[in-house]
């Protein structure tokens, strides 16, 4: 929401961020290159439905607003769902809760 305001005031004062060659984005994004799981929904499901549901997805960038993920399945826009992100212990991943974008 921010960053459409910001770009909207640069619009309208002219200063477009394509035309000023400009970075858009308001938090640097970290490349990537981790395999890991997103599963449709919020909350912490069961084991078993963990197991049913997971999508498998590859992380190609993050940042404190987002992670930027290729996965083989189409979510909705809006559409909850928990991303699993693995820790250094190969054995633990932390939970995330997220929101599917365009």
């Amino acid at each position: 929401m921010l960053g459409r305001t910001f770009s909207f005031w640069r619009r309208l004062v002219g200063k477009a961020p394509a035309e000023t060659g400009e970075e858009r984005r308001l938090w640097v994004r970290y490349p990537a290159d981790v395999r890991t799981s997103v599963l449709p929904g919020s909350g912490l499901p069961s084991a078993e439905q963990s197991r049913e549901n997971r999508v498998s997805a590859m992380v190609r960038d993050v940042s404190a607003g987002g992670a930027n993920l290729i996965v083989s399945q189409a979510f909705q826009p809006g559409q909850m769902l928990s991303l699993e992100l693995p820790q250094q212990s190969a054995d633990k991943a932390d939970r995330h809760l997220a929101r599917a974008e365009p």
